[in-house]
């Protein structure tokens, strides 16, 4: 697992917005996306509701917090 993947992971949740974390690292929201979703199969695991058109809301982050902690544990990932 790259830990590129987890700075657009950590940008998309600040952000909640696929698009803004994208300006943030200049890149395209389609790089953002891909990302995100090699990330998900990665560990298993649907980590946001997409809605299209849409900013994410805190509501709609689909994770348990501690889930996706025992998820990155069992890949020896440090946040």
């Amino acid at each position: 697992m790259e830990n590129f993947r987890l700075k657009v992971f950590r940008l998309v949740a600040k952000n909640l917005s696929f698009t803004k974390a994208a300006n943030e690292l200049y890149i395209t929201q389609p790089a953002i996306t891909k990302n995100i979703q090699v990330l998900e199969n990665e560990i298993g695991l649907r980590l946001f509701n997409r809605k299209w058109n849409r900013t994410l809301t805190a509501k709609e982050l689909n994770i348990n917090p501690s889930t996706l902690w025992r998820k990155m544990k069992k890949f020896n990932i440090k946040f």
